[in-house]
């Protein structure tokens, strides 16, 4: 698994959400998920997917989270 990538806070949404989940960094996710309104979902995103191709925006939508 390659390592996790930090990504820059100021980077937009829409850019962060096509990385897929796997490539992102325990900050980077709390940070997406504070910036969508929705810090409470950050533990969660942090937790084990089958695919690893899955995108963060298609997780996020999959935990509830809209946006």
């Amino acid at each position: 698994m390659p390592a996790a990538t930090p990504i820059d806070p100021r980077t937009p949404l829409s850019e962060v959400g096509r990385a897929r989940l796997v490539e992102l960094d325990e900050i980077s996710l709390a940070l997406y998920a504070r910036r969508m309104g929705r810090p409470d979902l950050a533990h969660r995103l942090r937790e084990p997917v089958e695919d690893p191709d899955v995108t963060l925006e298609e997780r996020w939508r999959q935990l509830g989270g809209s946006g």
